[in-house]
């Protein structure tokens, strides 16, 4: 009987960790729509679909974003992209915000280009910017 309790009780705990870790993360939003244009770094006209997520949960977002695409030439491509943001509001004006996005495009499974940025900005409860900086242009670099 004692080796039943201790397993209800254990299960108890693993639901109560697992129904918490649920109501931390919320799914916003998802939905695709059809792409075309030329490729980076390639110069390759491609038709395909991206598609993406917005999680929210205690101040920060998560966009992720995907999409497959075929060009002109046969090709297959790939895209992936993660973007987190973090923003904590507090009394009066004063916040602090800090985004981070990595992008990857891929051709036929090998990385063909990436782009990178850091943007962070804090402002005071008068409204001034106290920090900020951005590192990373967002620009594709060509692998």
């Amino acid at each position: 009987m004692k080796k039943s309790g201790v397993l209800l009780a254990t299960m108890a705990i693993l639901l109560l960790i697992a129904a918490s870790t649920t109501a931390q993360m919320k799914t916003v939003y998802t939905g695709s729509y059809d792409y075309v244009d030329y490729m980076v770094c390639t110069d390759d006209l491609v038709t395909g679909t991206e598609s993406y997520i917005v999680s929210v949960w205690n101040n920060k977002y998560q966009f992720r974003y995907e999409g497959t695409y075929v060009g002109e030439s046969g090709k297959e491509y790939s895209w992936r992209l993660v973007q987190n943001w973090n923003w904590k509001t507090y009394k009066g004006k004063a916040y602090t915000e800090t985004n981070t996005a990595i992008s990857i495009i891929k051709c036929e499974g090998v990385p063909i280009a990436m782009a990178k940025t850091t943007y962070h900005i804090s402002v005071n409860a008068q409204g001034e910017v106290t920090v900020e900086f951005d590192n990373g242009t967002g620009e594709w670099i060509c692998l």
